[in-house]
């Protein structure tokens, strides 16, 4: 159905059974054959005889113009012949005979050939009843949308008696009124007269049809009571009929008074029947709003469907019937499609054959369902889908509740002819499979309600065999079958025995519907209806069938159902190859529920499945050669069945999977098995259990499951020679998966994959991987799997062939897996315990190491470059040995990995060495008892060190090597060995020598003494002859400083050294000479008075009041409260001199929290001692 309930007419198909209309291509291409002049002539001459004979118009003519004589229509149909054929063969085509077109089988143009095809399809008798069909459709179709066609009271006029059987009965008085009502303030005195003689004309013509109706409904009353007395003598020969419906030729009498009297009544007589008991006043109820919705859409159809049979009397169908701008070429392509499945389908024939038999062999359901109209699908692909559905699904609610009004009535067959005509809507091939599944669902659902009147009458002793036999009159295959399985259903519940037959027979019989799209709906209807009544017991002398029957029932559903699914890729067009795989891809449930139904049969135990089940599926997945299908029933199968017989199955299993077609991923399909039953392995009820340590949990003992799943993967990767290298690695990843959870103590089958992947790169010749490649990726995956599940990289180190398997990789892709494998590291915490596994490491991760001969010839991003390096260098605080001596090996097989990265990575990786070996002479130191040799090894160590940073210097880097130096010094005057003096002076001298030829930035140099200086002061390991020219060169370089204020700011600093600095002859304890603290605070003070820019110089004079402050309090009594209150007066002088700005604020708040702290003092003199009596403030 259409909008508003337009009936779907395909004429093609409908006219399909009793012959195969001619094709136009076909016509088109046959030889033409050859005439001689004479006959040329001759033909010419017949033909436009012929036509100036008939009544074409051959010229416009004014009123009152006397009409051209035969000479004169002669003349001017030769000279257009003559003139251009093609103008001849539109204008005048259809006035010729079939036999004319012969004189047009010279012209070879395209134009000619168009127009001769044209007319052949016009004089052909059953193709010009398909274009007659279909273009009274298209017609309809813009009639409705214009709507004053097909308006209320236009419909009304031209049937008055149907509108008002089904419309006008249940309208309201108000409602009728306005229907009624006249606007005669639009409308003058004629036009008023006009709309009353219109409405007098309805009323005879209501009179006249009710009249008709009474004489009809009287001759069959009086014809009823005849056949009543005759009916013991009525016998009926079926031979005609099929094998399965003769059966019913001795219950003919029985079944009519049982299920109802059908036997010469029409389709007339059924209506009339209707229309009586509609119009009898005492039967009438009241309905519900939603019911008389469904009887107007009724009248609609009615009406729709009066227009395309031609029996609107007052429309002239030659506007219609002869106009080709109502032809749609791909409604043609489409009656070509339907023509195609349904001429092989047994539904053609049997129409065929029943056409040909009706007057031979009849009951009273073929009487009955011989009325019901055929429902072709004949409508354009461009239709909507959503309007397709709403008017098929408007068809079902009003045929189903014709159909459950009935049954409420008892009234069986009148319920059966509209359960029929519901499931008509079935038939179409206009819905997409969404669309139609929704449709079924609607129908399946209303059908329910037939199931369900049906056992309970079967349960008070109606005969189903009756019945049974009699559904299968139905003239179209599909209502048909649907209808024969709803009553085998529920014969098969209420009668006993018959259940392994009823089965079988359900099941061939559906092989009648060969549409793909129809047949699978209607196998999916009979395995819904047949789920909870399988047999589901084991072998035994059951009558009702054993789980054998179930299998067997199953298996050849769903081998014609695999069929028709794969038979759906030859439909249509091949540009329309795509939307008809995704629609493939929709209705694939429908044929993997089969297996759903053999998975849930209980009684099917392992060895059944071995020897029927799965061979039964892998045949027809084998079999069936589509892609499509056998991935999808693979998967299924791995999904549905237990774990436990997959076990047992493996072989046969992956054999097919060798066997599928090269189209389809049996990477996935075997991954999915894999990750299934790795799933199922950690199960803690499967066999062995964790107790057995050489079984894996949930595997049984007999099955090599690692083993099995190798051997075969090999043998497809064999089979399979077009398998891209992406899925290999891809099964190689499943394969380590399964290892690692099925085996995770067995590093050998992890190692035994890796190998398998270098053979098969070397096989296939493949030297380098690059990077974001589909192979790559999966290598990726392959890669860090091992690292992932160890999580401890000297396990990875065991399998020989993962280091292998990196150099496949371009620089890209092993940079990114030596990143992934040191953060792994860092993660999981992990010690490297021994140099040759610092060794193997460093290897894996070189990337990062060293420049490689692939590097791309790009600079790196800094940031990027600085983050990766970072781990390198927090990697080295992993290289840990229980042993002191296996530690400096360790160190030192690192340093000669790291010095080969370049000076732009030695800064990183380098200095982690140098703090680690630090870190070894104090441990050495701790070792002292116990290692003899324990001064020469920190020496040695130093010596490394040295080594190590002098590398940093030649690296022209300058504060990171100072720095080192200076923390050297510190480490070595703690630890004290032999000549511990001799290796700190040297550390030191390299720091000043560092300082003076490297440090060149004002800024860096002023941090830089300031760093050496506080390094110096925390010494305590020199004697008087190396602390003293130490102590002068700081001295000496900070007042060498090029800016004043750092000048002032280094030898204020300088001057902790002469109070709080240390050394052998002080036996470690401060110096505090307080007279050289003096000098250096003055020289301070003088430096400061020289520089030109007031605000600085107050803001040193603020940072020197805190130095001669500091040193106060520390007890210097070289440093006095005069001098303070001096150095305050000189601050207050110079602070009115400020400009006001940011900066002088800060040196205001800097004196003042100053000036406060003295105040502090001042009120708690005694607290330690100090006197500010005299301070001025």
């Amino acid at each position: 159905m259409n909008e508003s309930g337009i009936p779907k007419k395909n004429a093609m198909l409908e006219e399909g059974k009793t012959g195969v209309p001619r094709d136009e291509s076909e016509d088109s291409n046959d030889k033409p054959s050859i005439l001689s002049s004479a006959t040329r002539d001759d033909l010419e001459e017949e033909m436009l005889d012929y036509v100036s004979n008939s009544t074409a118009i051959f010229k416009s003519q004014q009123k009152g113009e006397p009409e051209l004589t035969f000479e004169e229509k002669r003349a001017i149909a030769k000279e257009l012949l003559e003139k251009n054929c093609c103008s001849f063969l539109s204008k005048f085509g259809h006035y010729l005979r079939e036999e004319h077109l012969k004189y047009f089988s010279r012209k070879e143009d395209y134009e000619t050939a168009y127009h001769v095809n044209r007319l052949r399809r016009y004089f052909n008798n059953l193709t010009r009843h398909v274009d007659v069909r279909n273009r009274r459709y298209e017609a309809l179709k813009r009639l409705i949308e214009k709507g004053e066609y097909f308006s209320e009271c236009e419909m009304m006029k031209r049937n008055p008696l149907l509108y008002e059987h089904l419309v006008g009965q249940y309208l309201t008085e108000k409602e009728k009124k306005a229907r009624d009502s006249i606007d005669t303030r639009n409308m003058n005195y004629v036009d008023v007269l006009m709309e009353t003689m219109e409405r007098d004309k309805l009323q005879k013509h209501l009179k006249s049809q009710q009249k008709e109706e009474d004489s009809v409904r009287e001759e069959n009353d009086s014809d009823d009571d005849d056949n009543d007395d005759d009916d013991g003598d009525d016998s009926h020969d079926d031979d005609g009929k099929d094998s399965v419906t003769s059966k019913t030729s001795n219950s003919n009498e029985q079944t009519r008074f049982q299920w109802g009297r059908y036997l010469n009544e029409t389709t007339d007589n059924s209506d009339k029947n209707k229309d009586k008991t509609l119009l009898n006043s005492k039967m009438r109820h009241k309905i519900s709003n939603e019911e008389i919705q469904l009887l107007r859409q009724e009248f609609l159809t009615n009406m729709y469907q009066s227009f395309l049979d031609g029996k609107d009397r007052d429309f002239d169908y030659s506007t219609v019937d002869d106009n080709e701008t109502y032809d749609n070429i791909e409604l043609r392509n489409q009656d070509e499609e339907e023509k195609y499945f349904d001429s092989e389908s047994p539904e053609t024939l049997l129409s065929h054959n029943e056409s040909n038999d009706q007057s031979e062999s009849e009951d009273e359901l073929d009487a009955y369902m011989r009325t019901l109209k055929p429902m072709t699908p004949a409508m354009t692909g461009m239709e909507d889908q959503e309007k397709l559905l709403e008017d098929a699904i408007g068809v079902v609610k009003v045929q189903a509740f014709q159909m459950k009004h009935c049954l409420d009535k008892s009234k069986l067959m009148d319920a059966l002819k509209h359960a029929s005509t519901m499931l008509g809507e079935l038939r179409t091939s206009l819905l997409s499979p969404k669309s139609y599944y929704e449709l079924y669902m609607a129908i399946t659902d209303e059908l329910r309600h037939l199931e369900l009147y049906l056992l309970d009458e079967f349960q008070k002793g109606r005969k189903v065999t009756d019945l049974y036999e009699l559904v299968q009159y139905v003239g179209n295959i599909v209502p048909r079958l649907y209808l024969l399985i709803t009553v085998g259903l529920v014969y098969i519940k209420t009668t006993p025995g018959l259940k392994r037959d009823l089965l079988r027979d359900l099941v061939e019989m559906c092989r009648g519907v060969q549409h793909p799209l129809r047949g699978l709906f209607l196998r999916n209807y009979l395995l819904q209806c047949t789920r909870n009544i399988l047999p589901d017991v084991a072998e035994s002398d059951d009558e009702d069938g054993t789980v054998r029957d179930s299998i067997d029932f199953v298996l050849m559903n769903f081998a014609e159902m695999n069929k028709l699914w794969v038979r759906m890729q030859h439909q249509g067009h091949s540009r329309d190859r795509e939307r008809r795989e995704r629609e493939r891809e929709e209705l694939r449930i429908l044929v993997g529920t089969n297996l759903v139904r053999l998975s849930q049969l209980e009684s099917v135990t392992l060895d059944k499945y071995k020897k029927l089940v799965l061979p039964g599926i892998l045949e027809q997945v084998v079999s069936c050669r589509d892609a499509i299908a056998q991935e999808y029933l693979m998967e299924c199968i791995i999904q549905v069945f237990p774990d436990e017989f997959h076990l047992q199955t493996l072989n046969a299993f992956l054999k097919s999977c060798a066997e599928l077609q090269t189209g389809v991923n049996v990477k996935n399909i075997i991954i999915s098995l894999i990750d299934r039953l790795a799933a199922f392995s950690q199960r803690s009820d499967g066999v062995g259990g964790p107790g057995s340590p050489n079984q894996v949990p949930g595997i049984p003992q007999d099955v090599k499951l690692f083993d099995v799943f190798s051997d075969q993967i090999a043998t497809i990767i064999q089979t399979r020679q077009d398998m891209p290298p992406e899925d290999i690695v891809s099964l190689q990843v499943a394969l380590i998966n399964l290892a690692h959870k099925c085996y995770p103590d067995r590093v050998d089958y992890v190692d035994k994959v890796l190998f398998t992947t270098v053979q098969i790169f070397q096989k296939q010749n493949i030297d380098k991987l690059e990077y974001n490649s589909a192979v790559s990726r999966e290598l990726v995956r392959l890669m860090k799997i091992p690292v992932d599940n160890y999580k401890n990289i000297l396990t990875v180190l065991k399998l020989e062939h993962y280091a292998p398997l990196l150099d496949y990789f371009d620089y890209e892709g092993r940079k990114l897996l030596a990143i992934y494998i040191i953060t792994n590291i860092l993660e999981n915490e992990t010690l490297i315990p021994t140099q040759e596994q610092v060794d193997a490491v460093l290897s894996m991760v070189s990337p990062l190491v060293q420049d490689q001969p692939d590097q791309p010839n790009i600079e790196e991003d800094p940031e990027d470059f600085a983050e990766e390096q970072g781990l390198l260098g927090r990697l080295i605080h992993h290289f840990k040995s229980e042993t002191a001596d296996q530690q400096y090996m360790i160190l030192s097989a690192a340093r000669k990995h790291f010095s080969t990265g370049g000076n732009k990575r030695i800064k990183y990786t380098l200095p982690p060495i140098v703090f680690q070996s630090y870190q070894l002479s104090f441990t050495y130191k701790a070792l002292k008892d116990q290692d003899e040799m324990w001064q020469k090894k920190c020496q040695k160590i130093f010596q490394f060190c040295h080594t190590t940073i002098t590398a940093l210097m030649k690296a022209e880097l300058a504060e990171l090597p100072l720095r080192l130096f200076l923390q050297g010094a510190i480490a070595i005057g703690e630890i004290r060995f032999d000549n511990f003096e001799m290796v700190a002076y040297e550390f030191m001298s390299q720091a000043f020598s560092i300082y003076e030829d490297e440090i060149s930035d004002s800024k860096a140099q002023l941090a830089a003494i300031t760093l050496i200086i506080a390094t110096f002061e925390q010494m305590s390991c020199f004697g008087e002859e190396n602390a003293e020219p130490v102590r002068n060169q700081c001295a000496l370089y900070a007042s060498k400083l090029l800016r004043k204020p750092d000048q002032c700011r280094g030898v204020a600093t300088c001057s902790h050294i002469f109070w709080s600095g240390k050394s052998l002859a002080t036996n470690g304890k401060e110096m505090q000479e307080g007279g050289k603290v003096l000098d250096c605070l003055k020289k301070g003070i003088r430096i400061a008075s020289q520089c030109m820019d007031t605000s600085v110089q107050v803001q040193l004079y603020v940072e020197l009041l805190n130095h001669y402050i500091y040193f106060y309090e520390k007890g210097n009594t070289a440093v006095t409260v005069q001098i303070l209150n001096q150095v305050i007066a000189k601050i207050r002088e110079e602070l009115p001199n400020l400009e006001a700005s940011e900066e002088t604020d800060q040196i205001q708040k800097h004196l003042a929290n100053t000036l406060e702290h003295l105040r502090n003092r001042m009120e708690s003199p005694e607290s330690d001692g100090l006197s500010y009596q005299d301070l001025v403030l």
